[in-house]
C-alpha cells in the first residue's frame, strides 16, 4: 500500500479521534484485542473504526473511530484519491462486528 500512497503524491491526514468507552477494563496484565476497519471509504476522506476486546473476543471494552482527509503531500492540500488508492483499502472496507445487525 506504500507504493500506491508514494506514486499518487498523498497521504492520510488524521482529522478527528472519538474514543468511547464502554466499561474501561481492569486489564491487569491480561490480553486484549483489537480490531480496526475501514468504515466509510470516499475519494475526499476515510473513516476508521476500533474495537477493544478481552482476548475471547466475548467482551466488548471500547469502540472508536477517527476520521482522515486525503492530502498533497507537498502541499498538505485536500485532494481527491485516485481510483488506485481507494481499491487499495477495499480488503478491510466492512462494518465491525457491534455494528452488524
Amino acid at each position: 500500500m506504500k507504493t500506491v500512497f508514494s506514486n499518487a503524491g498523498i497521504q492520510s491526514l488524521l482529522r478527528t479521534l472519538r474514543p468511547r468507552r464502554r466499561q474501561w477494563p481492569d486489564l491487569g496484565g491480561s490480553r486484549t484485542a483489537a480490531l480496526a476497519v475501514v468504515a466509510d471509504a470516499a475519494s475526499r476522506k476515510m473513516r476508521f473504526a476500533y474495537e477493544l476486546r478481552d482476548s475471547s473476543g466475548e467482551r466488548l471494552h471500547a469502540t472508536g473511530s477517527s476520521s482522515h482527509v486525503w492530502v498533497d503531500r507537498e502541499t498538505r492540500r485536500p485532494v481527491i484519491a485516485d481510483a488506485d488508492v481507494m481499491k487499495a483499502f477495499e480488503p478491510w472496507l466492512h462494518p465491525l462486528p457491534s455494528e452488524e445487525a
